[in-house]
């Protein structure tokens, strides 16, 4: 129960309010409208491209191996390339929008595309009135008068068909459009037409303007491309031609690279051959000069060539060493066949050998002989000399021997040096070739490089074909793209809804009414005395507040009860006609006192009187047990409530009758009749539903503490039930707004 009833505190002040914001929304969807029908017509085309995903023009190593071409494409880069000035200006030169056409209307200026009545032939036109909008007004359907801006003014002008048009700043001819001209009547010559020319650059501003260029997803080589203008046949032509003029400077582009790139190539292989030469010429003369032919051949051979020396000259030693002992033998005649080993026969031949054996046989018959003759004997002399000779000439061969020996081991010796010296120079030799042969391989792999590429490059120049591709171009659109109607509407209808939300929570929040008991004790800190309910125009039921009242005693003999309010309309003067009504019925003696302080409404009779005469006649009207008084002719307040009588007075009327009733115009601060609530008994201040103020509630308190009325209650009139109240506040709103 307190969820639903906080919801319908919610939406209260909604349904109170469901007039406001039924006009806040009809005024809101016709501001739509009309937003509408004063905005121009945009409409859409769109083209979609694939770039080329590659990483350069084409698959080939060309653009690969060249840092020149190595850059990566991506797609931003691609979208700002199709923004830039220069593939524009080659948009704008193939579409030739340059001069436009208007007509204006009463509500909105119309361009024109072929459905204009007349065109312009630009012979001269200058800086000055570039995208400057020149008015043309028919005089008759030959006849027209041009309105030229000129110095913050206007230069007016009258023209025919196909007449030259001439001044110090133009020079036109403007000519009939004939397939207009052929498709309808005669323009209407009230209506106002308007022409401009453009300079290049401003219409690839304009052109850039318009244009949206996004990728069609993210990381995917696909652009959409669009292009918004009043005028749907120029929305295709311009993404179309866009497309076209990309692709086409992009081959362009590709055959442009690949012809400097073959130029570049060319100069460089010519370059290369020359220094190709050099090196080769360089190599050769280094090895004429060095005696080289192969330095590797020709090392081996050294080495072994080296080797086989060094050998021979052992051998030789070796030969030396036996010649040595030989002759050692053969001094001290101690030579034996025996003693020769296989190196002396080696080296003395077998003629030494022989003469070794022929010596040995001498020797054997001269001992023979001596055991026969003695060493003077003839036989025996003639042995000894022969042995003598062989001895002779064997020390004369070992001697020619060694120096034979001797000559040729040092010519071997020479020979190894000089061998040994080309190894001394050999790493020099060796670093210079291979450094000469390292420039050599490193121009010749150069050179070949180059003419791979200078083929490749060839290939490319001759390959018009473009990687890029229009997925779909773009068409004219049926539809405009902006504005959305049903969406401005759709907005438009939300945002009057907000703004008649937001007026009706507004004055609740600063002008909100009294709509519950809550809100009553909250704002005052006392609980409600009574409330009245809501009944039908002309009746109130003030039962419960009359049984409240005699049970808390406000109602005992002599006892004066006063009925106030914070203003006007609140029902306290029928409240306090209907308790004198009620307690007529049972058989009181009521006085009814009205405190009417307009000075428009004094009488000739009452309070006043009564407070300087108690003898006076003070009775304005009396009905059966009700007597009537009014203040009567007093001069001011002050000198009514602070008469000096004025309390003994009161007290003398509550003692004439049983109950007095006061009727007490609205409470205001500072006001003299708070000295007359003072003396009541009960004082009954009257808040009405869903006319009270919120704010107004404070001044209970304030009242209260200041003036200490105690015996100040609250009285809740005319309450109703949520669901009623909402229902009829419904109602009224409709009523309310229908009646508009």
């Amino acid at each position: 129960m307190n969820e639903s009833s906080e919801i319908l505190k919610i939406l209260r002040p909604i349904i109170r309010g469901s007039g406001i914001i039924a006009v806040c929304i009809l005024l809101a969807f016709l501001l739509g409208q009309r937003s509408l029908l004063y905005s121009t017509a945009q409409f859409q085309s769109v083209a979609i491209l694939r770039l080329d995903d590659k990483s350069g023009f084409t698959e080939n190593n060309l653009y690969k191996d060249l840092d020149y071409f190595s850059s990566k494409k991506n797609i931003d880069t691609e979208m700002e390339t199709m923004k830039s000035f220069q593939i524009l200006e080659k948009v704008a030169e193939k579409l030739d929008f340059q001069q436009r056409y208007y007509r204006k209307g009463l509500i909105k200026t119309k361009e024109l595309y072929n459905d204009s009545p007349f065109l312009l032939i630009n012979l001269k036109t200058s800086p000055s009135l570039l995208g400057e909008k020149i008015q043309l007004n028919f005089i008759s359907t030959d006849t027209f008068e041009l309105k030229i801006p000129n110095e913050g003014g206007f230069l007016t002008q009258k023209g025919s068909w196909d007449e030259i048009l001439k001044n110090p700043n133009f020079q036109w001819i403007i000519r009939k459009n004939q397939s207009f001209w052929a498709k309808q009547k005669a323009p209407n010559l009230k209506d106002t037409f308007f022409f401009e020319i453009l300079s290049q650059e401003q219409e690839i501003q304009l052109i850039k303007e318009n244009l949206q260029i996004t990728p069609q997803a993210e990381d995917i080589p696909i652009l959409r491309i669009a292009y918004t203008s009043p005028v749907p046949e120029k929305a295709p032509m311009i993404v179309n031609t866009l497309c076209e003029v990309y692709i086409e400077d992009y081959i362009l582009y590709k055959i442009g690279a690949s012809q400097k790139t073959l130029t570049f190539l060319d100069q460089r292989i010519k370059d290369m051959g020359i220094q190709l030469q050099k090196a080769e010429a360089n190599i050769e003369s280094f090895r004429l000069k060095n005696g080289i032919i192969n330095t590797r051949q020709e090392t081996e051979t050294g080495l072994r060539r080296t080797a086989q020396l060094r050998t021979l000259l052992a051998n030789l030693d070796m030969e030396m060493a036996s010649l040595d002992s030989i002759n050692k033998n053969v001094q001290s005649d101690t030579i034996r066949l025996e003693t020769l080993s296989l190196n002396t026969n080696m080296t003395v031949g077998l003629l030494f050998t022989d003469l070794i054996k022929r010596l040995e046989t001498y020797r054997a018959e001269k001992r023979e002989l001596l055991t026969r003759y003695g060493p003077q004997h003839e036989e025996v002399q003639n042995i000894d000399q022969n042995i003598a000779d062989i001895l002779r000439y064997i020390k004369r061969s070992i001697a020619q021997n060694q120096k034979e020996i001797a000559i040729k081991r040092a010519s071997i010796a020479k020979e190894v040096q000089e061998a040994e010296r080309q190894f001394e120079t050999l790493p020099s030799k060796e670093r210079q070739l291979i450094i000469l042969q390292r420039d050599f391989q490193l121009l010749q792999n150069s050179y070949n490089f180059l003419n791979e590429k200078r083929i490749e490059a060839e290939i490319s120049r001759h390959a018009t074909i473009a990687f890029h591709r229009i997925l779909e171009e773009g068409k004219t659109p049926r539809k405009a793209s902006s504005p959305n109607i049903t969406l401005v509407l759709v907005v438009s209808i939300f945002l009057g809804l907000v703004t008649g939300l937001v007026i009706v929570y507004f004055r609740q929040f600063f002008y909100g009414k009294v709509e519950e008991i809550s809100t009553i004790e909250k704002y005052t800190d006392q609980a409600v005395l009574a409330t009245i309910p809501h009944m039908p125009k002309g009746e109130i039921e003030i039962k419960g507040l009359l049984n409240t009242l005699y049970q808390q005693g406000s109602l005992q003999k002599g006892n004066m009860v006063a009925v106030t309010s914070c203003g006007a309309k609140e029902g306290k003067s029928f409240i306090s006609q209907k308790l004198c009504l009620q307690l007529n019925q049972l058989q009181q003696n009521v006085l009814f006192i009205r405190c009417n302080l307009d000075p428009k409404r004094k009488s000739a009779k009452g309070l006043w009187e009564y407070l300087q005469s108690p003898q006076s006649e003070i009775i304005a009207n009396k009905k059966e047990n009700i007597s009537f008084m009014n203040l009567g002719n007093y001069p001011s307040e002050e000198q009514l409530f602070l008469h000096p009588n004025f309390k003994t007075r009161i007290a003398a009327l509550c003692q004439q009758f049983d109950l007095i009733i006061v009727d007490f115009p609205p409470l205001k601060s500072d006001s003299l009749m708070t000295v007359f609530l003072q003396e009541c008994h009960c004082i009954l201040y009257v808040i009405r539903y869903n006319h009270t103020a919120i704010s107004k509630l404070e001044n209970i308190s304030y009242f209260k503490n200041k003036y200490q009325l105690k015996q100040l209650e609250t009285v809740f009139n005319d309450q109703q039930s949520y669901r009623r109240s909402l229902i009829a506040k419904f109602k009224n709103s409709i009523v309310g707004f229908t009646k508009k």
